[in-house]
């Protein structure tokens, strides 16, 4: 299981040019993020690994929340994007939001053609991400966030690295033993510090937070403490977040589809050829069951 959002950011951010900004190809199109999550499968695949790649849905109103205004700007500037020649389609990239929207729907019709299913939560993908685990479709999450443990996400792939085969895992069975919590608590805990959905107690960092729910089990019954927020609503979306049940579907990759996309946006063609060779000799030697990440441990 991957997360999508996650990933993505650490492309844009890693995969810049001299200037240190954004490759963009000839057209205006960004294409930082396809290029590292190119190289990023193909290493999986050939390490017997088939992902399953997991977004963010529409978010809590809790968590940076699109009014409807923004919505309808976003829809409209689609509209306005797919009617314009390639020389004027870069300019819609200076916008934020619009950028952002394009990432994702760049990413998810590039992983498609690799043949790797994409599962778009309702709401949050770590939250999604940890539902298709539990349901025995994934073995555990690649994120650099940690949040996904609030969620119940039972494992956790961080810091990976093709070019040294290692990565860390983060379990939150272990989690729980080491601090003597459970995952209400955890949740609590979390509260206390800051999260997506609130920004904490003023001046109650992560140690005394664990004293704190330690020693009173719970936020409701820690004395002379003013809590500026919902605490019920707030674990509600940890521990009953909005998910759906999905039965994700590996497919092979369509490589003259992927031919034909990475040439539209830009890639060397030398670069394309070497790339799809690695997939080809790679899917026909993938385990078809799910794989662990165990060749990293």
């Amino acid at each position: 299981m991957v997360d999508g959002c996650n990933l993505l950011f650490r492309y844009i951010n890693k995969i810049r040019n001299t200037e240190n900004e954004i490759l963009y190809n000839a057209k205006g199109d960004p294409v930082s993020h396809i290029i590292g999550i190119f190289y990023f499968c193909i290493n999986l695949f050939e390490r017997r690994i088939r992902p399953i790649f997991v977004f963010d849905g529409y978010p809590p109103a809790e968590k940076r929340p699109k009014s409807p205004e923004k919505i309808a700007r976003l829809v409209k500037m689609w509209q306005l994007y797919n009617k314009q020649t390639d020389n004027h389609k870069q300019l819609f990239n200076k916008d934020p939001l619009f950028l952002y929207d394009k990432f994702i729907a760049d990413l998810q019709e590039f992983v498609r053609m690799l043949g790797i299913p994409v599962v778009r939560g309702l709401s949050e993908g770590e939250a999604q991400g940890a539902r298709l685990i539990q349901d025995g479709h994934a073995i555990g999450l690649i994120s650099e966030d940690q949040d996904s443990l609030l969620f119940g996400c039972p494992k956790i792939y961080h810091h990976l690295s093709f070019k040294e085969e290692f990565c860390t895992v983060t379990t939150l069975a272990d989690q729980l033993d080491r601090w003597g919590l459970t995952q209400r608590q955890l949740i609590d805990l979390a509260l206390l510090i800051g999260t997506d959905y609130n920004e904490g107690i003023k001046g109650i960092g992560p140690k005394r937070a664990l004293q704190l729910i330690q020693e009173h089990k719970q936020l409701e019954n820690i004395p002379d403490f003013d809590i500026p927020f919902d605490i019920d609503r707030l674990r509600e979306l940890f521990l009953h977040p909005a998910t759906i049940a999905v039965e994700p579907m590996f497919r092979a990759p369509n490589t003259k589809n992927l031919t034909y996309y990475l040439t539209q946006k830009g890639l060397n063609p030398q670069r394309i050829d070497r790339g799809l060779t690695r997939l080809r000799l790679a899917f026909k030697q993938l385990n078809y069951k799910q794989a662990t990440l165990k060749v990293f441990l």
